[in-house]
């Protein structure tokens, strides 16, 4: 109840605020290949910028890189900090979300959501909140990565970095916007094992499901939808590659490759 009265606050301040502001604008007129982060960062040049404010700071988000400097393990406050110079230095820091977004529809863990201009896409503001000693930027990246390789239909891209209403240093996120009604734990169980998932207790401790490639959690009704022919949309799972151990190799190559300055083009996205 006490999540739900959140999230119903923050709808209603956020799109009175904005209200306010559009009134007055109108009266005045791991885990993970880095090269991966190519493919969600959508066009150019912005996103070449994101991309480069993502490989400024890579290091200071990851367990591996602190480890090989001889630090006991990465920093998230010294992360985020160094984020947000980064993001401001590069042009990719949103000071108005409103300027790419309209109204705001619902306020979770990580993501503050708002609806686009053109009611095209879900803007997804995530304060990271995920991200601890074991849960790295890499694991992060690798998170949005698994889930466009899972499900296509509705793939994430990053459009920049912004403060949430709390003031919080976020990622900005995308989606399609998709006006359908949620569908029902039937239907995402079935569709599950039908894909060769499996459910069981995953690397968290928790129950989830897994292929032996990828784990989900959080596959409940509220973050998947379904539209009137069944076909249905995973909008707000969580997903990551397994084991996280077996892409080090890669991992290491790629990140050599940015701090050199040879990384591989990759404009193959379409969202």
């Amino acid at each position: 109840m006490e999540e739900t009265l959140k999230n119903i606050n923050f709808v209603e301040n956020n799109n009175n605020e904005h209200q306010k502001g559009t009134e007055a604008k109108m009266d005045n007129k791991g885990t993970v290949e880095i090269s991966a982060i190519r493919g969600l960062v959508g066009e150019q040049p912005q996103g070449d910028r994101i991309h480069q404010t993502i490989s400024d700071v890579y290091d200071r988000g990851s367990n591996r890189a602190a480890k090989a400097s001889g630090r006991a393990a990465w920093n998230k406050e010294q992360f985020l900090g160094e984020l947000e110079v980064a993001a401001r230095n590069s042009g990719t820091w949103i000071d108005d979300i409103h300027s790419i977004a309209d109204e705001a529809i619902s306020k979770g863990q990580e993501n503050e959501v708002y609806v686009s201009s053109d009611k095209k896409k879900a803007v997804k503001v995530n304060n990271l909140s995920l991200l601890n000693a074991e849960h790295d930027f890499e694991n992060f990246i690798d998170r949005l990565q698994s889930h466009n390789e899972l499900f296509h239909n509705v793939p994430y891209k990053i459009t920049g970095f912004t403060e949430n209403s709390l003031g919080e240093v976020s990622v900005v996120l995308e989606q399609p916007y998709l006006p359908y009604e949620y569908a029902t734990q039937q239907e995402i169980d079935g569709y599950l094992q039908k894909s060769g998932f499996r459910k069981e207790i995953i690397s968290d401790g928790d129950s989830g499901w897994t292929n032996g490639e990828y784990e989900i959690w959080d596959a409940e009704p509220k973050n998947v939808l379904a539209d009137k022919d069944g076909n249905l949309y995973f909008i707000d799972t969580v997903i990551n590659s397994m084991p996280i151990s077996s892409n080090q190799n890669t991992i290491e190559k790629e990140y050599n490759n940015i701090q050199t300055g040879n990384i591989e083009e990759d404009d193959s996205f379409d969202l």
